[in-house]
């Protein structure tokens, strides 16, 4: 339970620390939803190596990592819609981590399930 507790907070600390000011610098020069869409991707590959080490994965599957990707693409998304949405209520960094410790159990469940 120890290493989980280690990957929330590593999961929470990447969303906040570079994840949060690249995006909230990018949306300066792109649209917001193509910012998000392009460190989805960045993250994706970050939050794969975490759960599939966590989880123990033998071998990969292209095409699970694929459907896990576009799964998990679509979720983030969400979540940054949900950021900026929060962004009304509460500050940028706020609404980070709210978000963050909401994403984290729906990628918990869609890595582990999914690959």
């Amino acid at each position: 339970m120890l290493d989980l507790l280690i990957l929330n907070l590593s999961y929470v600390a990447l969303r906040l620390f570079v994840a949060s000011p690249f995006i909230y610098f990018l949306k300066k020069y792109i649209n917001y939803y193509l910012a998000v869409l392009i460190f989805s991707q960045i993250s994706f590959l970050y939050d794969a190596i975490f759960f599939y080490n966590y989880f123990g994965v033998p071998d990969i599957d292209i095409f699970n990592v694929l459907y896990t990707d576009i799964i998990r693409t679509i979720r983030v998304l969400a979540a940054w819609s949900l950021i900026a949405w929060l962004h009304k209520y509460f500050t940028w960094n706020i609404s980070v981590i709210i978000r963050s410790e909401i994403t984290f159990t729906f990628d918990y469940y869609i890595f582990k399930y999914f690959i």
